[in-house]
């Protein structure tokens, strides 16, 4: 895997995740900013274009469902910038598993 600027936060995100489906905890979109370190505005636009396969929101606070069957590379391989079949494909896939 290619070492990117950003895996420092994905690491912390995918942790995150992780422990929140396994605790089902809920969380706020500033709670998710806080533990990685990313802007709000990056937050919200992974909210709506990386991660709507896993999050659930009520009442603006979100669960993450069927996270435990998110390997951490597939979660790195969504984040990537590249549009290429490859990776279209799987975030079809990573979007319908966790559906």
């Amino acid at each position: 895997m290619v070492v990117r600027k950003n895996s420092g936060k994905l690491h912390k995100a995918y942790d995150f995740f992780k422990n929140a489906g396994a605790s089902n905890l809920q969380f706020s979109l500033e709670d998710i900013s806080k533990a990685t370190g990313w802007s709000m505005q990056t937050v919200k636009a992974y909210r709506t274009k990386k991660w709507r396969g896993f999050l659930e929101e009520k009442s603006g606070l979100y669960t993450c469902k069927e996270f435990h069957n998110i390997y951490e590379d597939s979660f790195f391989r969504i984040h990537a910038q590249r549009a290429d079949i490859d990776i279209q494909n799987l975030r079809q896939s990573f979007f319908a598993e966790t559906a």
